[in-house]
């Protein structure tokens, strides 16, 4: 059975006590389901998946996912994300949370460089790279978004784009301690890349890093197109927007089994 990784991103929605009472519903619905098919817990044990929730939600995460400092072993791999961290450490950075503040809070991954962090607060390379190496001094885990325009994909310049993101955002980093997300542009939200296309470019980014990271793809990833997406050997799992919104559809792609 393949591997899958598979990160929620919540962007700007849900309070915190939405949060706490999804975590709620996801928990009794993985006992649910392990208790009615009992050989689901081979995939709740196989796969990796997390939230990424706005930061004022991560301790309520926190306050669900453990019991005196202790992981709860009933969320089994579910994992605490930070969708955003500042590229400062402690000081006069008002605003900002520093990459300490998430370590204390549980977080264990970090995505960076997402394509509306770009767009609406002028986010590039050198930022991105930056924060991933304040993630990683703190034992994080940063997932680096890399992803193409419309207007660049239809000129056939997503390789040369991709590459030339890769090439300042990765520049002195361990490739092995990274995680990496394919997000077309021109898919968030809208349609997906065909299965083809993800592969391909998900090809050239593993090629880039010496196949030392996973590389995951992000754009409209929902119950309908995951298993087909999740088939292709260069995708070893997601970054899932609106479908991860609801409980019952975010347990439905974080089972999801590819043989």
């Amino acid at each position: 059975m393949k591997q899958l990784f598979i990160m929620a991103n919540w962007k700007a929605n849900k309070t915190f006590q939405e949060t706490m009472a999804f975590v709620d519903e996801l928990g009794q619905l993985m006992h649910k389901m392990v208790k009615n098919d009992p050989e689901k817990i081979n995939v709740l044990e196989h796969n990796f998946y997390s939230i990424a929730a706005p930061l004022t939600n991560l301790s309520a995460l926190m306050i669900m996912l453990y019991k005196n400092m202790q992981k709860r072993k009933e969320f089994y791999n579910l994992e605490i994300a930070s969708q955003d961290v500042s590229e400062f450490d402690q000081g006069p950075f008002t605003g900002d949370s520093p990459a300490f503040m998430l370590a204390a809070l549980k977080t264990k991954y970090v995505i960076i460089g997402h394509s509306e962090r770009r767009r609406f607060h002028r986010e590039n390379e050198i930022i991105v790279n930056s924060k991933a190496k304040k993630v990683l001094e703190q034992n994080m885990t940063p997932v680096i978004c890399v992803g193409e325009s419309l207007e660049e994909y239809n000129e056939n310049r997503t390789k040369e784009v991709i590459e030339e993101q890769l090439k300042t955002s990765l520049k002195d980093l361990d490739y092995s301690k990274i995680i990496i997300s394919y997000e077309p542009i021109w898919a968030i939200g809208n349609k997906a890349a065909t299965p083809k296309e993800a592969n391909e470019i998900c090809q050239i980014i593993r090629q880039y890093t010496n196949n030392q990271c996973k590389v995951l793809y992000g754009g409209s990833v929902n119950q309908s197109n995951i298993h087909e997406l999740g088939s292709q050997p260069n995708i070893d799992g997601f970054l899932v927007g609106g479908a991860s919104l609801k409980a019952e559809s975010f347990l439905d792609l974080i089972t999801t089994q590819i043989d």
